[in-house]
């Protein structure tokens, strides 16, 4: 397969700028979701249908059962877990992270059917490790937030909160077909009740809620957001441009390369005739309907309900890379045209600069968010860094690997010595060791 990076090519769908404030305001939601996911643990977003843990012989039940509700199965910071509560994060974290990502699994190798301990994720750490690491990361989270929310004297309303959630879930059960009691099952694990996890639950809702309250009190103010904004113009500006390509079915990136560099000398010949047939009046589009290479093409050009030459609301990270960096030059001007190769693809391409547009707005709401988000996590980040971990049941293999990793790496002097020594030698052998070192 190809490592070369492909953009798309030009639908010549028409997009209103009512449509790009609204893809605007999507992604950003999306956006949003993502920054406070971690504290969402107990939303109806994450609420999927997993398979229930196998019980055993009822000797074995009785005995799980007794370890599930007594005794601590895992400390944070100060904080005693059961494994009752342990589940509760662990298969949160699990479903929150096999709903995001399904449409990948099969490419990420998790069967969601097969024990996530039989399983590798990726070196020594299995699925069920991986899980492990996020759940534990989840619960310092939310610990620390709520012992945070207790010192500033936050409060929120929780019946209303914890209201919501009751009413999502059952709808989520029985669309599901299935009773509320096996959904909580098969959300949170099989000795889950919605009597045992409520204060799981409620602790979760509080958790995020105090999460949007600092996200809402780090709110950057327009001085800010137009600094940022300045710094990444790319990200949020979108331009409108006219493109025909010139290529052949014949000639692909895995055609040779003598092959590909002749046919894009030839097509360049008539990518300059029609540039400069452009820039002395003609019609864009007329163009595309005369060097189409065939009668599909051409129709498509004449498509009168549609101006296919056209692209509107074009983003920088959607933009054929190709071209990408010469349509938001800030340079550009409207009415620039150009002409630019694609060897690697046998391709060549006239360009038609249009416009380039800025939805006040939307990116003032995008950026302030990025920024709030940024802020708050950088918050959260702080106040976990004193929540230990200790591994009582001695079932967290992440640590042990973790703690193997770190082992292995060379000392600080000795990586030191190292470098001290290579700096005799060439300068890639330096460079290798400070590579190391980092």
């Amino acid at each position: 397969m190809s490592k070369t990076k492909k953009g798309p090519e030009n639908t010549g769908k028409a997009v209103t700028k009512y449509d790009l404030k609204m893809e605007r305001r999507r992604k950003e939601r999306e956006k949003e979701e993502k920054a406070r996911k971690r504290m969402k643990i107990g939303s109806i977003a994450v609420l999927v249908c997993i398979a229930a843990l196998i019980v055993g012989s009822i000797g074995t039940s009785i005995y799980r059962k007794q370890k599930m509700f007594h005794g601590t199965y895992v400390k944070i910071g100060n904080h005693d877990l059961t494994q009752l509560e342990y589940d509760y994060y662990f298969n949160s974290a699990a479903n929150s992270y096999i709903s995001n990502y399904s449409y990948l699994l099969s490419y990420m190798g998790l069967d969601t059917t097969k024990d996530y301990d039989e399983q590798i994720y990726s070196g020594e750490m299995t699925w069920k490790d991986f899980f492990d690491e996020l759940a534990v990361s989840q619960i310092q989270e939310v610990k620390a937030l709520k012992d945070d929310a207790a010192k500033t004297g936050f409060t929120f309303d929780e019946a209303a909160e914890y209201q919501t959630f009751q009413e999502n879930l059952v709808q989520a059960a029985d669309g599901a077909g299935v009773s509320k009691a096996q959904y909580y099952k098969n959300l949170y694990g099989e000795y889950a009740t919605e009597k045992n996890v409520e204060a799981f639950i409620k602790d979760t809702l509080l958790a995020s809620a105090y999460y949007e309250k600092i996200r809402e009190d780090n709110k950057p103010s327009q001085e800010e957001i137009d600094a940022y904004y300045a710094e990444n113009k790319n990200d949020y500006d979108t331009v409108d441009y006219r493109s025909f390509t010139f290529s052949s079915a014949d000639i692909t990136e895995e055609s040779e390369e003598a092959d590909r560099t002749a046919a894009v000398e030839e097509f360049k010949k008539s990518a300059e005739e029609f540039e400069e047939r452009v820039n002395e009046g003609e019609d864009f589009n007329a163009l595309c309907i005369e060097y189409a290479a065939d009668a599909e093409a051409k129709a498509e050009y004449e498509d009168a309900e549609n101006d296919n030459s056209l692209s509107s609301g074009v983003n920088y990270s959607s933009a054929n890379y190709v071209y990408s960096d010469w349509l938001f030059d800030e340079a550009r001007t409207a009415g620039e045209t150009t002409v630019i190769t694609d060897e690697t693809n046998g391709r060549c391409y006239v360009l038609r600069f249009e416009g380039r547009e800025k939805d006040e707005e939307t990116v003032n709401e995008s950026i302030s968010s990025t920024l709030s988000g940024q802020a708050a996590g950088e918050y959260v980040s702080g106040l976990t860094e004193s929540y230990e971990v200790t591994d009582v049941a001695g079932e967290l293999d992440y640590l042990v690997i973790q703690a193997k990793e770190e082992a292995e790496q060379p000392p600080e002097s000795d990586t030191a010595e190292t470098e001290n020594a290579d700096e005799t030698g060439e300068d890639a052998q330096t460079d290798s060791v400070e590579s190391s070192a980092e």
